[in-house]
């Protein structure tokens, strides 16, 4: 007996259907629908449709911003907690910095990884909140610590660009402990 596939997996599966060149019209209207209206899938199909939006160089079905930050509730409504990080992509695009900060702190009470990745790019850029490189780097740790592995680039990059060589050969130490290399040398 087969096991059955997971939520993610028959999400991956309908995709895959719905991008190969010998969908009809039809089927792909009827993937569109499922991918719009389902609740089955724990808000990942939503979340998915939100990536089409925020993309838009090649999208296999439009997405309007209503309907993204539509998507986003609907996500949520179906306990998908990333949903706050999505809703954060879409007001940063759209320019509505204070629902942007405020999806942007949602999602780091969720404690989710991507979210603090992005906490720290933006208490390190400045532009949505204010300048504050110690908060920086703490959301960068935090960001690993959640599994986003990406941190340790943005705190390799930081200290680089700082001359902080010490603390860069700490994080090239630390990455590659956690199955994580990193290109570069330090001196």
């Amino acid at each position: 007996m087969e096991k059955p596939l997971t939520r993610k997996e028959l999400l991956s599966h309908l995709i895959a259907q719905a991008e190969d060149p010998f969908c009809s019209t039809q089927e792909l209207q009827d993937l569109r629908n499922i991918l719009f209206q389902s609740d089955t899938f724990s808000g990942m199909n939503h979340l998915y449709l939100v990536t089409l939006y925020l993309k838009k160089d090649f999208s296999l079905f439009s997405v309007t911003k209503e309907q993204a930050l539509e998507q986003c509730a609907l996500a949520l409504k179906e306990g998908n907690k990333r949903a706050y990080f999505y809703f954060y992509l879409v007001y940063k695009k759209d320019g509505d910095w204070q629902k942007a900060r405020n999806s942007l702190r949602l999602s780091c009470d969720f404690k989710d990884r991507e979210g603090y990745l992005w906490m720290g790019k933006e208490l390190l850029s400045g532009e949505l909140f204010p300048k504050d490189e110690r908060k920086a780097l703490s959301f960068f740790e935090k960001a690993i610590q959640a599994g986003e592995k990406k941190g340790y680039d943005e705190l390799l990059f930081h200290y680089l660009k700082n001359g902080e060589k010490e603390k860069a050969k700490e994080i090239l130490v630390r990455a590659e402990k956690d199955s994580y290399p990193l290109p570069g040398v330090v001196e």
